[in-house]
């Protein structure tokens, strides 16, 4: 890590004489989940010349280990994938991302037919910082394990373009820093109507750095989210769809109640559009199982309930100004 950060100022210096580029510092920054990527790829490669090695360090509990390096893996891949530059730009989502709110409707409106990104004057939005409504959910802070085991879901939903997926990589990418693991499973990856435990196993299997085994007691980790996008999918396919997605989630429900039979072990957070969860939602008793992005400008704050600061912040602002930093031009006065 020491080496990893003294690299990375080289790096910088180099790149600051070698080019015009007006911020170097959106290049290296990026320096950490390459190399470790690399790494991986060079032993991927060279596996033959450290076959020896690796026999000579087999052991008992080999099989654990395995498991161990194969999240090492998923988790350097994910990482390496995020680290990658975005709107054809030299800098990568985390560094350009803001974290956005969200919001959940009281839950005797929340069962309500109509969509809720219709403002209505009945319906109060209750605003949250989304991460941090999610982590008190994962973490299950002051929360007794009884209710722990029996609230295992949440719901993530938002328009096209609202930036659900982007939420949904960049929370598992703040939960695997954390240590936590979790696992990101494109919905159009699986045959949604095969059984879920047998469809995430052949998913997994399809990928060398993917972790396998995962809803088996005798491989599973002690702690797992999901996180399952793409609701989206079967909402295209109209009534059918509707009717799949419908099953679909009764499935989940019940591998996860399956896994916390006796504990908490396992959590989903499903994405989809608000179309995508409207035939669903009736299945959701809690508030805050539901809960709709908003916008980084929130136009009528007079509907909305929560923190003044939170409600009122113009995340634009915030937003071009961290662009204006990446890409040399000052925003600040905009």
């Amino acid at each position: 890590n020491d080496f990893v950060k003294l690299f990375q100022s080289k790096l910088n210096a180099w790149l600051t004489h070698l080019t015009e580029h007006t911020n170097p510092l959106s290049i290296s920054a990026r320096l950490p989940e390459y190399f470790v990527w690399a790494l991986h790829r060079e032993f991927q490669q060279g596996k033959t010349h450290y076959t020896p090695l690796i026999n000579c360090i087999k052991t008992p509990i080999s099989e654990a280990w395995q498991r161990t390096r194969t999240w090492i893996r998923y988790n350097v891949e994910f990482t390496k994938k995020l680290a990658e530059p975005v709107f054809d730009e030299r800098f990568s989502l985390p560094q350009i991302y803001i974290w956005p709110r969200a919001y959940y409707v009281d839950e005797p409106l929340r069962n309500s037919s109509e969509p809720h990104n219709n403002s209505t004057a009945e319906i109060f939005k209750n605003v949250v910082d989304l991460k941090r409504a999610l982590d008190s959910w994962i973490f299950s802070d002051g929360v007794a394990p009884e209710e722990q085991r029996l609230d295992s879901i949440r719901i993530l939903s938002g328009d096209p373009g609202s930036g659900k997926s982007s939420f949904a990589r960049m929370y598992a990418l703040h939960l695997i820093k954390k240590g936590f693991k979790v696992l990101f499973v494109p919905l159009h990856r699986l045959n949604v109507q095969a059984e879920f435990g047998i469809e995430l196993d052949t998913f997994c299997e399809e990928h060398d750095d993917h972790p396998t085994g995962l809803l088996k007691s005798d491989s599973a980790p002690p702690r797992l989210l999901l996180i399952l996008d793409g609701l989206d999918e079967l909402s295209n396919q109209g009534k059918i769809g509707a009717t799949i997605a419908s099953s679909f989630v009764e499935e989940i429900i019940r591998k996860l109640n399956n896994r916390n039979s006796n504990k908490l072990r396992l959590q989903a957070l499903l994405v989809g559009r608000p179309i995508a969860i409207q035939n669903i939602i009736n299945k959701f008793r809690k508030n805050e199982q539901v809960l709709y992005l908003l916008p980084y400008n929130i136009e009528n704050t007079k509907e909305c309930n929560g923190l003044t600061s939170l409600i009122r912040e113009n995340q634009c602002s915030t937003w071009w100004r961290k662009y204006g930093k990446l890409v040399g031009i000052d925003y600040s006065s905009g």
